[in-house]
């Protein structure tokens, strides 16, 4: 099949591009198939004081061999691009060839490109060779698939070489409910080190406030944090792990993940078993460590509910930033007992906690300790009421204690058109011995002062069928600080 092509584009006698090409697509048989293409485009711009003109080649080849068990790819490409429309001239060209064969999910490719660009003459400005090598394969309820990639570059200034390694194991017997998966990634390249600002933005639209020069989590706050890149380098080998197991059974259920993210510094080392996928060595160094380990279990079934609920969270990051270690760390485990009494269910809870935070997010401080908690839970036909009573007690680093007394209390009701209204209250008496001056809000779960109100209603509802209507108001009160309201309105569309 040929198809040429001609055309002609003008704008006010000041601008004309005139362009012709052809695309071609040959199959001699059915295992072999070749498309080629030209294009060429030439212009002239004419505007005073400018007279200039450029030109546009591009050439492309792609051949297909499908044999019986097998698969080969072969592509090329040529572009140049060249103008003169101001004083000096102007362009770029690039080379690009690769070829790929692969059978039965298993496929070898390498790919070269060439850049150069017009400056007083052509000049190279980029050389890169890559190489990649994939596979998958399914076992029984076992599903394998990988890549590595191995690249050589070479710039004017510099040569680089990086390589990527990716595996992914998953394990599914639908049966038994039972689900394994473990992905891994590793590579080795120059990386960043990253750090936070905080931005300022309308208020109510942020998710931190500033208070005495800490940047405090706030959902209606009128900051919002990003991470930055920072100019300090680091040739690493990163190393990336998930792990997920989850088991469903009539009287238990248990889920489990983990994610791990290094940066490893040369000086590091990286031992065989880490390939365990949920075992790292926060010891090492790194230009950035990323760990997050959850897990959830509930034990006796009785009826709607369990009978033992556990859930623990061992979370932890560290950036290094001008060779300083910057580490925010967070370790929890709750036991919830739920006895379900005709609509009602009752609870208790306890929960260890510890934390601790460096000022690069937001505001430093550590704690240690406890809290329990009695509270009841009633279904009712279109949606629940909950109530519970609780204390915590917190210990710093540095002598201080908070002592906690919460009340809370919960309502929701499921409305038409997709809609809900929730209203939830807390009121808390706190006492604070040993601190001087303002206490950390990692001592004091972010609750301000001795005495405090805090409560938070919505509703949303849909306008149309793509459309909702969300409306929040949200009120604090502390007897350190005056009282705060806040509302928000927005409309929602789905596409």
């Amino acid at each position: 099949t040929l198809a040429p092509f001609v055309s002609r584009l003008e704008f006010s006698d000041r601008f004309r591009a005139d362009v012709v090409g052809f695309g071609c697509d040959v199959r001699p048989d059915r295992h072999l198939s070749v498309t080629t293409a030209w294009r060429e485009v030439n212009s002239k711009y004419q505007l005073s004081p400018l007279n200039g003109k450029g030109d546009v080649r591009t050439i492309s080849l792609d051949g297909v061999y499908t044999g019986q068990t097998y698969t080969i790819r072969s592509e090329a490409e040529y572009d140049r691009r060249w103008n003169a429309y101001s004083s000096a001239p102007a362009g770029t060209k690039f080379f690009r060839a690769a070829g790929e064969i692969s059978r039965n999910r298993n496929t070898v490719r390498y790919e070269f490109y060439r850049e150069d660009s017009l400056q007083s003459g052509w000049n190279r400005n980029l050389t890169r060779h890559r190489l990649n090598a994939g596979m998958e394969r399914t076992l029984g309820n076992l599903h394998i698939d990988g890549l590595i990639t191995n690249q050589w570059s070479k710039q004017p200034d510099r040569s680089d070489h990086a390589l990527l390694g990716r595996a992914n194991l998953a394990f599914d017997q639908s049966r038994r409910k039972l689900y394994l998966s473990a992905g891994y990634t590793v590579s080795e390249e120059q990386r960043n080190a990253r750090g936070f600002t905080y931005l300022q933005v309308d208020n109510g639209r942020g998710n931190y406030r500033l208070d005495n020069g800490r940047y405090i989590p706030d959902p209606f706050g009128s900051y919002i944090r990003i991470e930055e890149l920072l100019s300090d380098q680091q040739r690493v080998r990163r190393g990336e792990k998930s792990f997920r197991f989850a088991k469903e059974s009539r009287q238990v259920i248990v889920r489990a993940n983990s994610i791990i993210n290094e940066e490893l510094l040369p000086t590091g080392k990286r031992p065989v078993w880490w390939l365990v996928p949920f075992v790292s060595d926060e010891s090492q160094p790194y230009l950035f460590y990323e760990r997050r380990y959850d897990l959830e279990a509930r034990l006796v079934s009785l009826g709607s509910v369990y009978l033992f609920n556990i859930t623990a969270a061992d979370n932890r990051e560290d950036r290094l930033i001008a060779d300083q270690s910057r580490v925010r760390s967070e370790r929890r485990v709750r036991l919830l007992l739920r006895e379900p009494v005709t609509t009602w269910s009752l609870e208790q809870g306890f929960e260890r906690f510890e934390s601790k935070r460096d000022l690069l997010y937001g505001d430093a401080g550590q704690s240690r300790g406890w809290r329990g908690s009695v509270g009841a839970r009633r279904t009712l036909a279109r949606g629940e009421v909950v109530g519970d009573l609780s204390y915590r007690l917190a210990d710093g680093g540095n002598g201080e204690r908070s002592r906690l007394l919460l009340l809370h209390s919960g309502w929701r009701l499921s409305l038409k058109a997709r809609g809900e209204v929730r209203i939830d209250g807390e009121a808390y008496d706190q006492s604070i011995t040993g601190a001087s001056g303002v206490p950390s809000t990692v001592l004091t779960d972010n609750h301000e002062g001795r005495r405090g109100f805090n409560w938070i209603g919505s509703v949303n509802f849909g306008l149309s069928g793509t459309t909702k209507l969300n409306i929040t108001l949200n009120g604090r009160y502390a007897d350190s600080r005056p009282g705060q309201l806040f509302a928000r309105s927005e409309i929602v569309a789905e596409f």
